[in-house]
């Protein structure tokens, strides 16, 4: 029993540690595209 709570706080923690970078790397995308758009409107 305690064991399977363990595993599940650890399963909490890969989902938080995957959903972090994601975010991260959405803002950066974002952030390329938009820079990429405005180059492509300036020229």
């Amino acid at each position: 029993m305690k064991k399977m709570v363990h595993i599940k706080y650890l399963d909490k923690k890969r989902e938080e540690e995957v959903n972090y970078p994601s975010i991260i790397f959405i803002i950066l995308f974002f952030y390329f595209y938009l820079s990429i758009y405005n180059f492509f409107i300036l020229t």
